[in-house]
């Protein structure tokens, strides 16, 4: 069998709570009103019984559960716009935490998308289904932790989302009593711990791409100068470890106001006490970049005998209109890669995707080829199983007929009393398949995630030009086998 791909959307397994939570508006035009969608019958339904009967028991079921409202379009491509209800889910589960309404909405469903151009890339021949069932994380931590624990009352066994950091923890301290892990999209270190894994791009693998860069050109004294935000702190901290690590010389530290675009003072005051070095990092991001830059120039920094380097990429501001980042350095995604993308999203979707999507995309991808994995893993084993018992005595089957009871007893005796995810949770998504050295090829290239939550990605490193941006190095091919 193919891969059977369900989407259900669910703000809520309580109807009343739903219409609290959205302050009693209407439902999502992405989900179908019971009304005009088709009803399916459940395989288990007697045949004998009245209509009425049958229709009284499908609600009852309905009203504890999620809705699974999406069928698979050609090749396999889920997305959040289709109305078909279906029976309630069966097998293995993937949670999905996505704003359904309000002013993100249109963000939620740009994801959904996402998730089911990775499904049909990445879905391979499996024998049991594997569902996404999709429940509305809101805005807020009450409304993510909510539908987290939605979530684990359906019984999934691994949770992709929400957006935000704070929606994150919250749904978290769901999810981490359960064994359920979590990849969210956001990018925010602080959220990351075992069990919570980050999957957008980091302060990490852009200064470890620099480093990398710098040290094959024999520059090994390095300058930071930061915004006081959180971003700043955390490129910080990742200095100094690379510095620990790696045998650089951090010479000096700088940090500016985040709310002043130009940072004159503070940029004087760094240069008057910096101590030579080779390579200059800026991490402001931005239109902000600009000014730090000009106000580095303005200053007469030095920027012939040092290399300047920061965290900005095409996407943020045009570096080639700016003089004073010309000949910097920043390291991102291969610009193919994230192009080819972006091109047959639109292509197949009909609108751009928003710059998350390719964070979702790789959420998506990992469920999928882990899982696919896992059943591949699962079916050699059943049929080396069987193979075995083949080639047994009556006596010998009977014996082990009569032990496999017994198991299976004791097995009963210990579930009983377990929640639906703690069944289900003997998955393919353990930590340790989560974090396998080698990592996952994603739209933006090869990434892996790190037991502390954190992420790596392979990235290239570029530098701006007047005429457009140079490509010095590509991403490596491989991550070491290092544990990670």
């Amino acid at each position: 069998m193919g891969l059977t791909l369900l989407v259900a959307l669910a703000a809520c397994s309580n109807p009343e709570r739903v219409s609290q939570a959205k302050n009693n508006a209407t439902a999502p035009a992405t989900i179908a009103p019971k009304a005009s969608a088709p009803e399916t019958t459940d395989k288990n339904d007697k045949t004998d019984n009245s209509d009425t009967t049958t229709t009284a028991q499908k609600q009852d079921k309905k009203s504890g559960s999620p809705r699974a409202v999406v069928a698979p379009l050609p090749e396999g491509l889920i997305t959040a716009s289709r109305t078909i209800v279906l029976p309630e889910p069966e097998g293995l589960q993937v949670g999905v935490l996505v704003p359904l309404a309000g002013r993100s909405a249109a963000l939620g469903n740009a994801l959904l998308d996402a998730i089911g151009l990775a499904v049909a890339d990445h879905g391979g021949k499996v024998d049991e289904p594997l569902r996404f069932l999709v429940f509305d994380s809101g805005e807020t931590p009450d409304t993510a932790r909510q539908a987290a624990q939605n979530a684990v009352e359906a019984g999934v066994g691994l949770v992709l989302g929400p957006l935000f950091a704070a929606q994150a923890e919250a749904a978290g301290e769901i999810l981490s009593p359960h064994g359920i892990s979590l990849l969210t999209f956001s990018n925010d270190l602080r959220v990351a711990r075992q069990g919570i894994f980050i999957l957008g791009r980091t302060p990490q693998s852009q200064i470890a791409a620099i480093v990398a860069q710098a040290q094959t050109q024999g520059l090994y004294r390095f300058a930071i100068f930061s915004a006081n935000d959180d971003l700043g702190f955390v490129a910080v901290e990742s200095l100094r470890a690379f510095a620990n690590d790696n045998q650089l010389d951090l010479v000096a530290e700088g940090f500016h106001d985040a709310s002043d675009p130009i940072a004159s003072e503070s940029v004087r005051y760094f240069l008057d006490r910096a101590r030579r070095y080779d390579v200059l990092l800026l991490t402001t991001g931005g239109r902000g970049l600009a000014g730090i830059a000009n106000s580095f120039a303005f200053h007469d920094a030095e920027f012939d005998s040092v290399r300047l380097a920061t965290f900005a990429g095409g996407a943020e501001i045009s570096l080639r209109a700016e003089p004073a980042l010309h000949g910097s350095w920043f390291a991102v995604p291969p610009e193919p890669l994230m192009t080819r993308f972006a091109s047959r999203f639109e292509n197949l979707l009909g609108y751009a995707p928003p710059a998350i999507a390719g964070t979702a995309y790789d959420a998506a991808a990992v469920a999928v080829l882990l899982y696919r994995d896992h059943q591949q893993k699962q079916k050699a084993k059943n049929t080396d199983t069987k193979n075995t018992d083949t080639e047994n005595t009556d006596t010998k089957n009977t014996e082990t007929e009569n032990s496999d009871t017994e198991k299976s007893n004791e097995t009963q005796d210990k579930t009983q009393g377990e929640t639906p995810s703690q069944k289900k949770h003997t998955s393919p998504w353990g930590v340790a398949a989560l974090t396998r050295p080698q990592g996952f090829s994603g739209v933006a290239g090869l990434f892996r995630l790190r037991r502390d939550g954190g992420n790596e990605r392979a990235l290239a490193v570029y530098q701006a030009t007047a005429t457009g941006n140079q490509l010095l190095a590509p991403p490596p091919e491989r991550f070491g086998d290092r544990a990670n």
